[in-house]
């Protein structure tokens, strides 16, 4: 079992964020200003793989930190921890799907990056994805989506379905993590459901028998609740 750190040593390594699919450090802007955290978010591009992702992330981040990804960024996350896991001092994994990639999903992937070079991203996020990502309507959160996709090409969002489509397994890799883990995803999240996190998870990493390991569910399927539940892991210290 991991020994509980301290505040202090919680703050001492620095923080870096990997965002998802076709979002950008504004992801994060929100969680920073309200815990009044530092952090460096390294944007997902130029990878065609977990492997290759979580290389750069590596070539970016220091020697040793703390690591959140959501989405996409979970599971470069995992493949981090993987590769390298003396580098990771502290994990969360928001929203993310840790099983491989079904191939009938792999197909619809490939048929969304194609979508997306003919009508454009802004036309495919809005259409094709948008619907999924939130419990109801959000138009503030809605359109931030919106434009950090803008801020994105047909190549790169290429690039980000072959990440996911060709993921590890990591199943297997959560039972030796020996690091505090948060696990976190929306009540209603319709892509990586509550069942997904609590079920599946649950079995290798036996999150319930430690404190250090804590798995929540918040209200709903967006990130406008993550910051009270990500101030209660970074502010609170551990107890026992």
């Amino acid at each position: 079992m991991p020994k509980p750190l301290s505040i202090a040593e919680a703050e001492a390594d620095p923080l870096v964020l990997l965002p998802g699919t076709l979002c950008d450090a504004r992801l994060w802007t929100p969680v920073l200003e309200r815990l009044d955290l530092n952090a460096q978010v390294i944007l997902l591009t130029d990878a065609t793989s977990t492997g290759q992702m979580a290389r750069r992330v590596r070539d970016q981040a220091p020697a040793r930190f703390a690591l959140a990804g959501f989405s996409l960024g979970g599971i470069v996350a995992l493949e981090v921890v993987a590769q390298a896991s003396a580098w990771v001092s502290r994990l969360a994994l928001i929203d993310t799907n840790p099983l491989p990639d079904p191939p009938e999903s792999q197909a619809r992937r490939q048929a969304a990056a194609d979508r997306a070079r003919a009508d454009g991203i802004g036309r495919h996020v809005a259409t094709d994805l948008l619907p999924h990502y939130f419990a109801g309507r959000r138009p503030e959160p809605e359109a931030l989506v919106l434009d950090m996709a803008g801020a994105f090409d047909a190549a790169d969002y290429a690039d980000q379905c072959r990440i996911v489509a060709t993921r590890a397994d990591s199943r297997p890799r959560l039972r030796a993590i020996d690091v505090p883990v948060l696990i976190l995803c929306g009540a209603e999240d319709r892509l990586c459901p509550p069942a997904l996190h609590f079920g599946q998870t649950a079995d290798p990493m036996p999150l319930e028998q430690t404190m250090e390991r804590r798995a929540r569910k918040v209200g709903d399927g967006g990130l406008q609740r993550v910051e009270a539940v990500v101030q209660r892991q970074e502010r609170v210290p551990p107890k026992g």
